[in-house]
């Protein structure tokens, strides 16, 4: 394992259901030494199909609420180790715009930071991970089920899917190519460019 006495690092996994977001940051953790925190907290996975059915303001409120509950977690945990999300602020924005929340000129202003909310934790990091989509959707499939609305959309709406990978793509400080990678070899993509930043 990679032990890193600098600066701690707080980095954010991103990308559409079924890339492979939790496998990345079990196999990045592994390697780094870093914790893995996901959003929504797993506490609220009871509630969280009664928002995601919710009009799409309270859905919105929902996520909101969630990404600030885990930014207080990593405030407090990244005085100690490194910190790897699965999942944050980015996908509550990019749900926002997908939907039509949010306008263009706000989701590719070159001023990002004016997008998160106050008191919101910045990650150092923000790593989209794109997977071509026919194996995306063979996984999702694959799992056997329920899609919650915004899951149907991706998977049917071309326009929908493309407007928020489109925000996924503009809120990262990096796009990974994961097509035929393993988790291990995308932990360690990861790893290198954790240690560009600590350059």
């Amino acid at each position: 394992m990679q032990q890193f006495p600098e600066t701690r690092q707080f980095t954010v996994l991103e990308g559409l259901d079924g890339v492979g977001k939790s496998t990345t940051a079990a196999a990045f953790s592994k390697l780094s030494g870093a914790i893995v925190m996901h959003t929504p907290d797993q506490r609220l996975n009871d509630v969280r199909p009664i928002f995601d059915s919710a009009s799409l303001t309270t859905r919105d409120a929902f996520y909101n609420a969630a990404n600030h509950l885990v930014s207080d977690q990593v405030r407090e945990a990244i005085k100690s180790v490194d910190v790897v999300v699965d999942r944050y602020a980015p996908s509550t924005i990019a749900a926002a715009y997908a939907h039509g929340l949010i306008d263009s000129e706000d989701i590719l202003d070159t001023n990002q930071d004016r997008l998160w909310d106050d008191g919101l934790l910045i990650p150092d990091m923000v790593v989209h991970l794109h997977l071509d989509e026919s194996e995306r959707v063979r996984r999702m499939t694959s799992r056997g089920q329920d899609l919650n609305r915004d899951e149907k959309l991706l998977m049917n709406n071309n326009a929908f899917r493309s407007r928020y990978l489109e925000a996924l793509d503009s809120l990262a400080t990096d796009v990974v190519i994961i097509d035929s990678m393993q988790p291990e070899a995308i932990g360690e993509k990861l790893l290198d460019l954790l240690r560009n930043r600590r350059v």
